[in-house]
């Protein structure tokens, strides 16, 4: 009889127990480095400048940060992105992307490739 009762009185315990949930609300901060939006020419290379990512909490998660684009080869005029996401330990995530601009001046305008 005493287990039991030992059981129910941990069985309510448990259900009375408010969850707390994470305190933490604010999301990682990335910081591009380089330029947004990057110009190429067609054909050009193009090397990521990278991001820094850092949480009030978690500190550097600059490791952490996925990056995903559409840029495969610079070939081929176009406008493509690299987007960057860093997820902290409470769950919130944040997501930037930098434009990469192939075969575009500065001021926008498409440059015509003529083959000779």
């Amino acid at each position: 009889m005493k287990k039991l009762l030992t059981t129910l009185i941990l069985l309510l315990a448990l259900l009375t127990t408010p969850v707390l949930a994470s305190s933490d609300i604010t999301p990682p901060e990335i910081t591009m480095l380089g330029e947004n939006p990057t110009f190429l020419d067609v054909g050009e290379l193009y090397n990521d400048p990278g991001v820094v990512a850092v949480d009030d909490i978690d500190g550097d998660l600059t490791g952490f940060v996925i990056t995903l684009t559409n840029l495969s080869s610079s070939r081929y005029p176009g406008k493509y992105f690299v987007r960057y996401e860093v997820v902290d330990s409470a769950g919130n995530l944040t997501v930037v992307q930098r434009s990469v601009l192939v075969g575009y001046t500065r001021t926008f305008l498409p440059i015509t490739v003529l083959n000779k």
